[in-house]
C-alpha cells in the first residue's frame, strides 16, 4: 500500500512538473544575463514557483503554498530574492530580476564555483574575484535595463571591472555560465557546460 501511494504521489508529481514546463515554454523567457519575462496573466503557483528560483539562485525553491496569491494575479513586487517590474520596452508582462541587495558578496574566481547561486565559472581567473556589476552598471552599453545589469556578474580585480557579462560569455570558451541551481524546467534539466580544457 506504501509503495502504490508513493507511485502514485510520484506520478501526480510528474504530471504537475509537465504542465508547469509546459506553462513556462508558453509564457516565460529566461536570458543568460539571468533575467526573465513573464507574459501577462495568472500563472500556476509551482510554475511561478520555478521561475522565481531560477532568477533568483535560492538554495530551495519558493513554496507554491506561498506564492499562490501573487501566481493567482501577477504584479510588481518583490518576492524571494527576485523583484517584478513591468518589462517596459523588454515587450508585456513582468520583468524578473534578481534583487540587487540579495546578491552574494564578490568570491574569488575559481573554476567550478557558483556564484550567487546562478553563474557559474568556467574557468580560473587569476588575482580576480567575480561580483555583481552594482551601481556602475548604468555605463554598460549592452541595451538592458540597469536593473538587470546590476545583478549581473563582472570580473574585478583591484576593485576595477576587467570584464563586463558580455566579454565573459562571448566567444568559443565562455568564463561564465548562467547555471541556476534550481532550473525553471524541472529538476531534469541541466544547462550545457562546456567541458574545460
Amino acid at each position: 500500500a506504501l509503495a502504490r501511494a508513493a507511485a502514485a504521489r510520484g506520478s501526480a508529481r510528474q504530471a504537475d512538473e509537465c504542465r508547469w514546463a509546459e506553462t513556462l515554454a508558453q509564457r516565460a523567457s529566461l536570458h543568460p544575463q539571468g533575467y526573465a519575462l513573464l507574459s501577462p496573466g495568472p500563472i500556476e503557483a509551482g510554475a511561478l514557483a520555478w521561475l522565481l528560483s531560477s532568477v533568483s539562485g535560492a538554495e530551495h525553491p519558493a513554496s507554491a503554498a506561498r506564492i499562490a496569491r501573487l501566481a493567482a494575479a501577477p504584479a510588481p513586487a518583490t518576492f524571494a530574492g527576485v523583484r517584478l517590474l513591468p518589462a517596459g520596452r523588454l515587450g508585456p508582462g513582468l520583468l524578473l530580476v534578481r534583487e540587487p541587495a540579495a546578491v552574494a558578496p564578490p568570491a574569488p574566481a575559481a573554476a567550478g564555483l557558483v556564484w550567487d547561486g546562478r553563474f557559474c565559472m568556467m574557468r580560473d581567473m587569476a588575482d580576480t574575484k567575480v561580483g555583481a556589476w552594482g551601481q556602475d552598471a548604468p555605463r554598460d552599453r549592452s541595451g538592458l535595463p540597469s536593473i538587470v545589469l546590476r545583478s549581473c556578474p563582472v570580473l574585478r580585480r583591484d576593485d576595477v571591472v576587467i570584464s563586463t557579462f558580455a566579454e565573459l560569455v562571448e566567444g568559443d570558451a565562455p568564463i561564465i555560465a548562467h547555471a541556476p541551481r534550481h532550473s525553471a524546467t524541472g529538476v531534469g534539466f541541466r544547462p550545457f557546460l562546456q567541458t574545460v580544457r
